[in-house]
Order: structure tokens, then C-alpha cells, then sequence
């Protein structure tokens, strides 16, 4: 008889995968007669398929009972993954920002709601905005070279000096970097406050502080060394620039010194006597212009004091001019002190530096453009936020 083998071959055992729509295997779909079927004996009239269907049986109910436990374990994922890249150090970040009017005062009494950030054309997840105001660690690095002595430039920036120790000494710790053709002196955190205002005095006094050689200027060499002074890094520090911005004679590159601020998170903030407006020559724009991306692109800010006048002195020296001054300066501090701690969470680690935008909004969300955010302008890789300093200073 030909016709049994037919009807209980199983067709193709892996179609268990591929079940037929009630979930039964599939046999052969001729049909033998009733009679030929019927004259079987009962041990050969389900050899196969019963235990095949009673194999699928078995298979299909331990997969009943597991199917609650598979979705609780496949939500479990979807709620545990993206918790764990929250965790992430690598994809949250935290900066120092300062929010100032048209003034340059620093605004109060905002919320993470009056931030927006974008970041490769996408909106990035303001996680917590909280009003931070220090303590903060200063390094006041002072240009005492030739290129300050053309005019009164040199006396506005002692005068800044002094008054930086005297406004900053009370909380915060202050340390302090000299320099001309070279780094002349350098007071660590080490020295305290007292010890180091006593030495910028005596500094300061120096007739022969200023080499003969005017055309030679140092300042990344020094701002190198200032950041050196704030190694290990602490969130907060700061480096306080005087000087015009021209540099003829470092041996580290300003890009290389911008690279290790953003880095460490060190804010560089300038107050920049740059002479009469009218008279800048190129090396001298060069600078500053230079000094003002290194400035931005770490989140800080810049006083910018030029001369209208192209015949008198770049500064006059009466007590009003003095106390008007010094008032812009307050106003420098405050952008340095009265900051927010902005937390965001980035979808993925970076590959290499990328710029990025965070901008104030008001509670309709829209932007206000004569209010700045001062931010760090790019975002780095994880692996580039912490670098070893060299034994002088910041640059490997």
C-alpha cells in the first residue's frame, strides 16, 4: 500500500518555525480512502504525527507561561538602557555659564527651561540649571612687558591687578603669573592670599621689572604656566589675563593653550588695555583678536578699554576715570562668580571636538538676542577632558 507513507509523512520539521496557522505540523494532503486507512492496525495509524504534535504541545505551552516573563524582561531593557546612558559620564556633561544683559551684568533667577541647546542641528536635553557663585580659584596673569609701556597701558593693568587681589582675597584662593620675554614670577595657591598681594606690591615697585628688549612678549608661555598652577583642575578656576594680547617669543601655541582650558574647564577671562583705537597696529589687533576666540571659546568674558582720543594720553588719570574703571571691572568679577551650573545629556559620546550653541529663552520660549550666554563653545570627547600637564605648565 503506497498511500500510508504519504499520509504521515511530516513535511519539512523545520516548519515548526514556520507553523501552519493553527500551529499543528503539515502532512501530505493526499487522502487515502476510508477503507485502506481504517484496515491499518491502530499501532501504524499515528506513528508520527503524535508525538510530533505532542512535541509541539509541550513546546508551545512552557512558551504560554514564559511570554509574561519575556515582556517584563524586554520593558525591563527598554527602561534600563537608556538609564544606564544617563549614567554615562561620557554622555552628561557639566559646564559654567554666565548669563549677561545688554550691560554685561549677570542675570539672576533663571531655570533649565530658560536654556536651549543644539547640538548637530538637534536639541539637546537640559537636564538641571542651578545658580552657582563660587568659591572660585583665580590665576591673575599680569603683562609686564614692553608692548605695555607705550602708553599708560602697563599703569591700568597693576591698577587691575591690585584691585583684583583686594575684591577676591577674602574667598577666593588667588595665585599669580608674572611675565615680560618670560615668565618672571610665578606665586602658587600655596603662598595664601596675604602672602601674595604683599608680593605683587613689591612687584610692582620694581623700577627694572621691564626688560630692555620691548619687541618680545611671552604671554602663552604664561598662560601655559597658569593653568599648570591649576593642576589638577577644580571646577570653577579661572584665569585672569591683563595684557594687550600680543605674544612674539612662546614656545606653546595659543591653540594649544586654548585646547588645554577647554579641557580642564577653565574659564579665561581679559580686561585688555589695548592703547588708542586709532593707532593699533597689526601685530597688535592680531593679538587681541586672538586672545578674544581664546576667550570664548572657554566660556569667559573681556574688557576691552581702548582710547577715543588720538592725540592725549590713552588714559586719563583723575579719581572719576579711576572709579569708572574699577566699576567695569566689578562687573568682570561678577561674570566670573555668578554663574550657572548647566547639566545636559547627550545622546552619544563624541568622536572628536564639535561646536555646539546654548542660548537663553524665555518661559515662551523665545530667544532674546540682547542677553549672551557665556559657554564653552565646543564639546569634546571623553578621552580629551582630562590631559597630564608637562612640568611647566599645561601643554604636553
Amino acid at each position: 500500500m503506497a498511500c500510508p507513507p504519504m499520509v504521515w509523512q511530516v513535511v519539512n520539521p523545520g516548519s515548526v518555525h514556520g507553523m501552519a496557522p493553527h500551529g499543528h505540523a503539515m502532512a501530505c494532503p493526499y487522502k487515502c480512502p476510508a477503507a485502506e486507512t481504517a484496515a491499518l492496525p491502530e499501532e501504524l495509524r499515528q506513528p508520527v504525527i503524535s508525538p510530533i504534535l505532542w512535541a509541539l504541545d509541550a513546546w508551545k505551552k512552557p512558551v504560554r507561561r514564559l511570554t509574561p516573563l519575556i515582556g517584563a524582561v524586554i520593558l525591563l531593557c527598554a527602561v534600563v538602557f537608556p538609564l544606564a546612558s544617563q549614567d554615562d559620564p561620557c554622555t552628561q556633561r557639566s559646564f559654567l555659564v554666565t548669563v549677561i544683559d545688554r550691560e554685561g551684568h549677570p542675570v539672576p533667577g533663571l531655570t533649565a527651561a530658560n536654556f536651549r541647546g543644539k547640538f548637530r542641528g538637534k536639541p539637546v536635553q537640559i537636564e538641571s540649571a542651578v545658580f552657582d557663585t563660587g568659591p572660585r580659584r583665580m590665576v591673575i596673569v599680569l603683562d609686564i612687558s614692553g608692548s605695555m609701556m607705550r602708553g599708560n597701558e602697563s599703569k591700568v593693568a597693576r591698577l587691575l591687578a591690585l584691585d583684583a587681589v583686594q575684591m577676591n582675597r577674602d574667598d577666593s584662593p588667588l595665585a599669580l603669573t608674572a611675565f615680560a620675554t618670560s615668565v618672571i614670577a610665578s606665586i602658587g595657591f600655596d603662598r595664601g592670599n596675604l602672602e601674595l598681594s604683599d608680593r605683587l606690591v613689591a612687584l610692582l615697585s620694581e623700577k627694572s621689572i621691564t626688560p630692555r628688549n620691548q619687541g618680545i612678549t611671552a604671554l602663552y608661555d604664561a598662560l601655559d604656566a597658569a593653568v599648570g598652577l591649576l593642576t589638577p583642575a577644580q571646577p570653577g578656576d579661572i584665569v585672569y589675563a591683563l595684557t594687550d594680547g600680543i605674544d612674539t617669543a612662546s614656545h606653546v601655541k595659543a591653540s594649544q593653550v586654548e585646547k588645554a582650558l577647554v579641557e580642564r574647564g577653565v574659564r579665561l577671562f581679559a580686561a585688555v588695555p589695548a592703547g588708542n583705537l586709532g593707532h593699533l597696529y597689526r601685530g597688535s589687533m592680531e593679538g587681541f583678536q586672538r586672545l578674544r576666540q581664546m576667550v570664548q571659546a572657554t566660556g569667559g568674558g573681556q574688557l576691552s578699554l581702548f582710547s577715543v582720543s588720538r592725540y592725549s594720553a590713552v588714559y586719563w588719570w583723575n579719581e572719576d576715570q579711576k572709579a569708572a574703571l574699577l566699576s567695569l571691572a566689578t562687573i568682570l568679577y561678577q561674570q566670573m562668580r555668578m554663574t550657572y551650573r548647566i547639566k545636559v545629556q547627550l545622546s552619544s559620546d563624541l568622536d572628536k571636538p564639535r561646536e555646539w550653541d546654548l542660548e537663553f529663552v524665555n518661559y515662551q520660549n523665545q530667544r532674546r538676542d540682547d542677553w549672551m550666554v557665556l559657554c564653552p563653545r565646543k564639546l569634546l570627547p571623553c578621552s580629551q577632558t582630562t590631559a597630564a600637564p608637562s612640568a611647566h605648565g599645561a601643554i604636553k
